[in-house]
């Protein structure tokens, strides 16, 4: 058995996250949808069943049959616990398994030459097809709950325009199952169209009366339709501009936080030059981090989980920093844990000569200039994996040398106390250490 085979068979049933089997789901779905829209349509217009379709009535109803097999050996994901044959069909038995049968029923190879009451209550047996509508529902819902690739307000929009939509063909369907059109002498497309034209119309309450019921039972069913469409109205309303309005949550609490900051930037009568660089700054935060601060939403997460994102989010500090080269896993996660993302701006001095040191620099993106105090002279320049910081910490005294951003930097901050806590537990990494910051003291004091 091949591998992939074996990711797919988990203990003798078939592991339903597995990417064939959601395939298979896909497949179904299909076939669904194209038998919510092909039985209504073919009871009421009633046109031929030539070769292809009657082959593709065998394919969906086989495939049904099929898919009901596949479920009784299918991992259930909504029991907990370890799961059997047993348990699986079990739990099949007592859910969707009446629903997937009675819709895999293919009654067309029952039906007869003439129309009898017994082709005519089998073609209405092949309603049963739409039960499987309850199974796109519950498709649609795993994938809103489990994708991240997409926005699940887009998914919720389209959604709501395929329920619609076939809401629409429904109710045409069951207009033109009244008799309306059949008197005049017109073709099924014709006749099709201007149903669903009366159902789009009324459904959207903007009906102009052109096409209007005749008989009691037109005249009901317009009623239930009116009605419909009048809650379809208040829902568009009250959830559909919400939906349009959070389509991109991130970017609303974006713009929100700038109006904020650009009314108190005014208000407190900031001078432009610094306006400006605040703005920057901000429009930056979005362009890197689409405006949220990692670290608040870390720190919500258990703390295994935590360890884990920290690590995926700060590898390239620890492939880039030769600090960090070498160190045990356990010295890492320690590491990765207590690093604080800051961000600043090209001109900010990060670091000036002579201030009490209470932290240590890892830069991320971009690049810093060791200068003067006043400055104007540039002695060197730091750019991605360098570090900074760390020669007032380990030897306890102030800054030796002014750090400012030489561009837009994203720099992690280790500070004195959680360094001081790592460094009596790993004896290597503090003489390393050391080593570093002797080495870098001596080099900028021999500029």
């Amino acid at each position: 058995m091949s591998p992939d085979s074996k990711k797919l068979i988990v203990n003798k049933l078939i592991n339903s996250e597995h990417g064939l089997k959601k395939l298979w789901d896909l497949y179904i779905v299909i076939l669904t949808v194209f038998s919510s829209i092909e039985v209504p349509a073919r009871l009421v217009l009633d046109f031929p069943v030539n070769y292809w379709l009657f082959v593709v009535d065998l394919t969906v109803s086989g495939s049904f049959m099929l898919d009901v097999l596949i479920n009784f050996i299918s991992i259930n994901p909504d029991l907990k616990g370890p799961q059997s044959f047993r348990v699986v069909s079990r739990k099949y038995l007592s859910s969707w398994f009446l629903v997937d049968f009675l819709s895999a029923i293919p009654f067309d190879l029952f039906l007869g030459g003439s129309f009898t009451y017994v082709n005519k209550l089998l073609r209405l047996l092949r309603l049963l097809r739409l039960l499987r509508l309850l199974r796109v529902a519950q498709f649609m819902n795993h994938l809103s709950s489990s994708t991240r690739s997409l926005n699940p307000v887009y998914l919720r929009l389209a959604f709501f325009v395929f329920w619609i939509g076939l809401m629409a063909h429904w109710i045409a369907c069951g207009w033109i199952a009244l008799g309306w059109g059949w008197e005049e002498d017109i073709t099924r497309t014709r006749l099709y169209l201007r149903s669903l034209y009366f159902a789009i119309t009324t459904l959207t309450t903007v009906g102009y009366g052109d096409i209007t019921p005749s008989t009691n039972a037109q005249t009901i069913f317009a009623i239930f339709a009116e009605l419909i469409g009048a809650g379809l109205y208040g829902y568009i309303v009250g959830n559909v501009a919400s939906l349009l309005a959070n389509i991109d949550v991130a970017k609303a609490h974006f713009t929100e936080k700038m109006e904020q900051v650009t009314a108190f930037l005014k208000y407190r009568s900031i001078p432009v030059d610094i306006q400006q660089r605040v703005l920057s700054y901000y429009n930056y935060l979005w362009d890197s981090r689409m405006g949220y601060d990692e670290s608040s939403v870390i720190e919500e997460l258990p703390p295994s989980l935590r360890t884990e994102v920290a690590l995926y989010l700060n590898r390239d500090i620890i492939e880039k920093v030769p600090l960090f080269k070498g160190a045990t896993d356990e010295f890492v996660r320690e590491v990765v844990n207590v690093l604080k993302p800051q961000v600043f701006t090209p001109g900010d001095f990060i670091i000036r000569k002579g201030e009490i040191g209470e932290e240590m620099f890892f830069i991320s993106s971009g690049s810093v200039e060791v200068v003067s105090e006043d400055g104007k002279a540039v002695y060197a320049t730091l750019g991605e994996g360098g570090y900074f910081g760390e020669i007032a910490l380990v030897n306890r005294e102030p800054r030796t040398a002014s750090i400012r951003a030489a561009e837009y930097c994203d720099i992690y901050t280790l500070s004195r106390e959680a360094l001081y806590r790592m460094l009596d537990r790993f004896d290597d990494v503090k003489s390393q250490m050391e080593a570093l910051a002797l080495k870098r003291k001596r080099e900028l004091q021999g500029n």
